[in-house]
């Protein structure tokens, strides 16, 4: 594995919670390797096979084709895995020679690191903890679906939410640098002193290497958004009836209020719906409204860089800015990324 010094914070500990998982990390002893990578094919391989084969009970063609999808969904999040090691991750982590050294930059990658930390928590804690209410308040549907299906059931659940944690990894990541741009441009002064007419041209080369890191997990990426669209939106558009997804969330969450509104603030009716609605909006809202962030954020570099050139009066940073200028629109081949959040 990547060193932990080389990165720009710990995410030590998000990716071994991905290994235990079954997502397949590198590591530089073979034995290790070995071991990990015959975990990761058993629990994957054994979980989809044991949900395969409950399926075959299951006589509800909508929910047998919803844990369908799902199923094929963590499969594809664990064969990216398999075959990336998650190194597209390290690699992204690596630090950037000048923009992760910015003034600011350590404090806001401890924050990241706090952020991304808390965030795996809730991935990890939020199905958990709706299933036990559930089988604590409705023992007998519990008992009657079977403990071994809830059990499956959340670590199913548990394995797709962290395949697709890996969005948040890279585009709070992207976010982060981003904005330190802003912020080390917006207090960037700029006169006619021989040292500061290449000042812009150095931050257009760090803006270059910040795209630079964007194209080496540019496939994988990619790979990722298709599998999450696959596994998400088609049972949106297979499954023509009541129980599609977007629409059963909204009745489930009516029919959940209009009991609390005749039954009173019952306290697990609360928790209920409160869990119900986190979970989606949580895993939908910040890896877009990250992406949103990071667009007006590169916005500011242009129109900062364009301000501070006229500006600057030096005949040679008008020679070489110029054409480095059409290196921002680059960035745009990443705004597909709001079709499918």
């Amino acid at each position: 594995m990547i060193e932990k010094e080389k990165l720009v914070c710990n995410i030590t500990h998000i990716m071994f919670c991905r290994q235990l998982l079954g997502f397949l990390q590198d590591y530089s002893s073979r034995k290790i390797r070995i071991i990990t990578k015959l975990y990761s094919i058993i629990l994957v391989s054994a979980l989809i096979i044991t949900k395969s084969i409950r399926l075959q009970a299951i006589e509800k063609y909508n929910k047998h084709t919803d844990w369908t999808l799902l199923l094929i969904e963590c499969f594809f999040y664990s064969t990216v895995a398999y075959q990336t090691k998650d190194g597209y991750i390290y690699r992204y982590y690596k630090q950037l020679r000048y923009v992760d050294s910015l003034p600011g930059a350590e404090r806001v990658f401890k924050r990241l690191e706090y952020f991304l930390k808390y965030y795996l928590f809730f991935t990890l804690v939020n199905k958990l903890a709706f299933d036990l209410l559930y089988c604590k308040f409705f023992g007998q549907k519990c008992y009657k679906d079977g403990y071994y299906d809830v059990i499956t059931n959340v670590l199913m659940y548990i394995c797709i939410d962290v395949g697709r944690f890996s969005f948040a990894l890279i585009f709070c990541l992207l976010y982060c640098r981003a904005k330190l741009l802003v912020m080390s441009l917006e207090n960037l002064n700029l006169d006619d002193m021989p040292q500061n007419r290449y000042a812009i041209a150095k931050y257009v080369q760090m803006y270059e290497s910040l795209l630079d890191s964007l194209r080496s997990v540019d496939n994988p990426m990619k790979l990722m958004v298709s599998i999450f669209q696959f596994g998400y939106f088609t049972a949106s558009f297979v499954i023509v009836s009541v129980t599609t997804s977007s629409l059963r969330f909204v009745i489930e969450l009516a029919y959940r209020l209009n009991k609390l509104k005749f039954n009173g603030p019952e306290i697990w009716s609360l928790v209920f719906s409160v869990l119900y609605v986190l979970r989606p909006i949580i895993f939908w809202t910040i890896p877009s409204v990250a992406l949103d962030l990071t667009t007006d954020n590169i916005n500011k570099i242009k129109i900062i860089c364009i301000e501070k050139k006229v500006l600057c009066s030096s005949k040679y940073f008008k020679v070489i800015y110029i054409p480095q200028m059409n290196n921002f629109r680059l960035v745009n081949k990443w705004n597909f990324f709001f079709l499918f959040f």
